[in-house]
């Protein structure tokens, strides 16, 4: 790896976003490095300039520049004298990227056309959907092919130099059609978030590490099952409220009855006084009731208690929510990982395969031995093994973060950040103002408060059942022999209900509740407690984080001097290949300590977002 060489913020945050909008359209990450830094660059530059510029190893640039000079995006040119390879832009780097674009559109839009002939007793909807998609790839396709002829001839009008004034007209109108092109492009390619359960099948759903942790938050199962207890407590509220409002009821009824007048308890004039059968006597009876409570202080200390305990399961759910978030964060910093690792894996296998072929041609002139060539042929072996547990550790990883994300394990995601990415250089806030809005912003911390309050608020309750209620209550109706006969009958009145002795069975609620009350407090205590420790923890994991990942850096790039130098020399038929396997492999155990390195310390970055309430918030 070469040193890195002096730069300028500027260029380095162009560098970096350019990466990241280049990995939407499935580019490497450090391949949209490279881009971004010769795209600002005034001259060719070599690769040993573009690792030094990048800060990264030689091998990881060769490879992916190699990369886009086959999709056309960069031009390799040599030098008289000179051996090194040195890369620019292409030329005309707009029409030749179109053209690749171009021809997945066309190539999309005859592969809808060649599936006509399935289209046979489908339902109307599919022709639709068919014709519509058809339609719109050809428009697309035909205006973009216009537009990138309109661009060429007003290209070589601007550069012919007619003139300074029409050369800016020109150069205007120019630039107003590559808009209206990249607009279009834009629009086929795009891809948004809000739309992402919609996305064409087998389209991937581009991902960074914010939108996993909030795809998460909002439609993982725990989630869910978390909101619905926050609605079931939000109808206890409205439960409890309901104590406090009119009740109002209306009843009908018509019927036939009879009385034993000895029932009576007196003898009845006319009657036998061993008693006779009244009857059967028809009531009629139609009647509204209602009664409204005016004062009871021990419903509105339960109304208030069970608001408490609705804004407690909102916390609740709103931290469950961020514990979602934050696994699948994590999930996505394992499957970076578990990806960084098997492009490591591949240039390992790239370095045995380069070494087998060096000893062989070693040893077919004559300066190499075959001990030589079995050493190579065992390096690549074990390389390829390798490579092939860590194509299996990418796949259990990506399955572990469509689980994360409440997705079908068969979707295709597509991570867009890096472990290397801009998100490294965030600063990092003080222990005291980090603390501080862990306490402010942690819904868990927010649950525990208001689980405090609704516990107090329920002892405040019981102790205001001892105070009168104070209720009116009326009832209005007509009553008579038959439907024809009706009298109306009415009762009013004042209610005060005061409780006088329940057995001591309210007292034992007001102990019991106290003791939930105090246990409510300590549980507030630890998660104030646990906020402050895991805020601490974080920063110390970020720290450290950052020192190892400059530890593995320094280590990987004397790796990669000691692997080059031990190449030379056998290439050169100085010494055999075993100091180049030893080399190799401590190259490899470099790769796999930055990768680790950058994980633990992405890692740590979710930890803190976590730890102060805010993984949803990561962008």
């Amino acid at each position: 790896m070469a040193r890195p060489a002096p730069s300028d913020p500027e260029t380095d945050a162009f560098v970096g976003r350019m990466a990241r909008v280049t990995a939407m359209e499935g580019f490497p990450h450090i391949g949209g490095r490279i881009f971004g830094l010769l795209l600002v660059s005034d001259r060719d530059l070599c690769l040993d300039e573009i690792a030094a510029r990048l800060a990264v190893s030689k091998g990881s640039i060769s490879s992916d520049a190699r990369r886009l000079e086959q999709r056309g995006l960069l031009e390799c040119v040599r030098r008289a004298g000179d051996r090194r390879d040195y890369y620019r832009v292409a030329e005309d780097l707009f029409a030749s990227t179109m053209e690749m674009r171009l021809g997945r559109w066309k190539a999309f839009q005859e592969a809808v056309h060649g599936g006509r002939p399935c289209l046979r007793g489908r339902t109307a909807t599919v022709h639709r959907r068919f014709d519509e998609l058809e339609a719109a790839f050809g428009a697309l396709t035909a205006a973009a092919t216009r537009a990138l002829a309109a661009w060429r001839r007003r290209r070589r009008t601007v550069r012919s130099g007619a003139g300074r004034a029409g050369g800016r007209s020109r150069a205007r109108a120019a630039a107003r059609v590559a808009g209206a092109v990249l607009l279009a492009a834009g629009l086929a390619a795009h891809r948004p978030l809000a739309a992402q359960n919609a996305a064409p099948a087998g389209a991937p759903l581009a991902l960074t590490l914010g939108d996993a942790a909030r795809l998460a938050a909002r439609q993982s199962a725990p989630v869910d099952e978390a909101r619905w207890q926050a609605e079931a407590a939000g109808d206890r509220v409205r439960q409890a409220r309901a104590d406090l409002f009119p009740v109002v009821s209306g009843s009908a009824f018509d019927g036939q009855h009879t009385l034993n007048s000895a029932a009576f308890g007196i003898s009845l004039p006319g009657f036998d006084p061993n008693g006779q059968v009244i009857g059967p006597v028809r009531s009629p009876d139609l009647r509204v009731s209602g009664a409204l409570t005016l004062f009871d202080l021990s419903a509105l200390r339960r109304v208030r208690s069970a608001g408490s305990g609705a804004r407690a399961a909102q916390a609740g759910a709103a931290a469950v929510a961020e514990d979602a978030g934050a696994r699948a964060a994590v999930a996505y910093v394992a499957l970076l990982r578990a990806e960084a690792l098997l492009r490591a894996r591949t240039q390992d296998s790239s370095l045995a395969f380069d070494l087998l072929d060096i000893a062989r041609q070693g040893a077919a002139a004559g300066v190499s031995v075959a001990l030589d060539v079995t050493r190579a042929e065992a390096q690549l072996a074990e390389a390829r093994s390798d490579l092939i547990g860590a194509r299996r550790d990418r796949d259990l990883a990506r399955l572990v973060l469509l689980r994360r994300l409440g997705l079908p394990l068969d979707a295709l995601v597509q991570p867009t950040d890096q472990l290397d990415g801009p998100g490294l250089a965030d600063s990092v806030p003080s222990p005291d103002s980090a603390v501080a809005r862990a306490l402010r912003s942690r819904p868990d911390v927010r649950a525990a408060a208001e689980g405090t309050g609704a516990a107090r608020d329920r002892l405040s309750a019981i102790h205001a059942e001892v105070l009168p209620s104070v209720a009116v209550f009326g009832d209005e109706g007509v009553t008579g022999l038959s439907w024809g006969h009706l009298l109306r009958t009415y009762e009013y009145g004042l209610k005060i209900s005061l409780p006088v002795f329940d057995g001591l069975r309210r007292s034992a609620r007001a102990g019991e509740q106290e003791a939930l009350v105090r246990q409510s407090e300590a549980q507030e205590r630890d998660a104030r407690q646990q906020a402050e420790v895991e805020v601490r923890g974080a920063l110390l994991d970020a720290a450290s984080g950052r020192e190892q990942v400059a530890a593995a850096r320094e280590r990987l790039r004397l790796a990669d001097q000691e692997y080059a130098e031990a190449r030379e020399r056998f290439r050169t038929g100085v010494s055999g290949n075993a100091d180049v396997v030893q080399a190799s492999s401590s190259l490899n155990r470099a790769r796999t300590r930055l990768v680790d390195a950058l994980a633990n310390l992405q890692t740590a970055r979710v930890a803190l977002a976590r730890a102060q309430g805010a993984v949803t918030t990561l962008p």
